[in-house]
């Protein structure tokens, strides 16, 4: 009936890899469960969605495929909260990222205004310090051993998340 075609409607735009609409979630890959999460989530147009760890566990192409809808999702003027301990993937789809260390917001900056190693430098606990000087932005008062573990990647940062904001809410002001 309905649903049916629902369901396979879900499966052929979401391109799930599942024998057919009445085959159970719990039977797939890890991939095609986040797929049909985010079909039901997306399919019927909210204006804010809240992804909090949406490519855990996920192969390279699923990844892609949950980024790639969430671009077209921001593209669209949807407003997207995305919670992420990868900073890659945060860098990549947010307008805006505030970073978390010890439970509260050390930093909120736009997309592309710090460098991987700064953003890595907040999520340590570093804060930032504005400067007043010709090109806009900050800078930090960091130590160069830290920067330095960071580089190499053997510098391990736990209790440390960072929110991206896209869509309408990149634009919203909060207060730090």
């Amino acid at each position: 009936g309905e649903l049916t075609e629902y369901s396979k409607e879900m499966i052929e735009k979401f391109d799930i890899k599942v024998p057919g609409p009445e085959h159970t979630i719990g039977n797939l890959s890890g991939g095609n469960q986040q797929k049909v999460i985010l079909s039901r989530e997306v399919s019927h147009s909210p204006e804010l969605i809240i992804a909090a760890q949406p490519i855990r566990g996920l192969d390279i192409g699923a990844i892609e495929f949950i980024h790639n809808i969430l671009l077209e999702l921001r593209s669209q003027g949807k407003a997207i909260l995305l919670i992420s301990a990868e900073l890659s993937e945060i860098m990549k789809l947010s307008d805006r990222i505030a970073v978390f260390y010890e439970g509260e917001i050390n930093g909120l900056v736009n997309a592309g205004e710090l460098e991987r190693e700064e953003i890595g430098l907040l999520m340590a606990g570093e804060r930032l310090e504005k400067k007043k000087k010709k090109k806009k932005g900050f800078r930090f008062g960091f130590k160069r051993d830290i920067i330095h573990k960071i580089r190499k990647g053997y510098m391990v940062v736990h209790n440390s998340y960072n929110i991206g904001f896209s869509g309408k809410l990149g634009d919203y002001s909060f207060n730090e």
